[in-house]
């Protein structure tokens, strides 16, 4: 190789890590990149060359020999998550289904007060109307009532201190010390 001949590596790690909850793993010819949706995120990714949804993995897939790009975006979107108060340094954690009376209201994202305690909702089925065996099998009064089933995990700390702030009322002024 004479002087002015550059070697040609190309960055490309099996893992890339910006959090928790924002990583790219490396499959074959491409990466699968996961992160919590937002929409400031998913457009992010979106204007990426190369930058693919796959419907049925749920998730983006990358050409491995841009990981570079990849990697700075992939902090953008970290930067964007935290901006908008979404959690990225907890592992994803497993979700639990239940069949809760639809109030119009139920999204991913929301804090669902159960007799459990708060969840948060990570995903939500198809409305349908409680029937009486459904009632009988669960133990809960739906019958003619509008019903879904959610997919949701307890709710973080930081999760729980959002919604009060959000229900103090974040238009009223911070009062002053007395």
């Amino acid at each position: 190789m004479s002087g002015n001949e550059q070697d040609s590596v190309i960055y490309a790690p099996d893992i890339i890590r910006i959090s928790e909850r924002v990583h790219a793993k490396r499959m074959g010819r491409f990466y699968y990149v996961r992160f919590p949706y937002s929409e400031a995120a998913v457009k992010t990714m979106g204007s990426l060359v190369g930058a693919s949804w796959d419907p049925r993995d749920k998730g983006w897939h990358f050409p491995w020999h841009r990981a570079e790009i990849l990697e700075r975006a992939m902090a953008r979107i970290d930067a964007q998550l935290r901006l908008e108060g979404i959690d990225v340094n907890t592992p994803d954690l497993p979700l639990t289904r239940e069949l809760v009376i639809d109030d119009g209201d139920l999204a991913p994202g929301r804090i669902l007060d159960l007799e459990t305690g708060p969840v948060a909702i990570g995903k939500v089925g198809v409305p349908f109307t409680g029937t009486r065996s459904l009632a009988r099998s669960t133990g809960k009064k739906v019958t003619d009532k509008p019903v879904r089933y959610v997919w949701h995990r307890p709710a973080l700390e930081s999760e729980l201190a959002a919604r009060a702030v959000r229900e103090e009322g974040q238009d009223e002024p911070i009062p002053e010390p007395s």
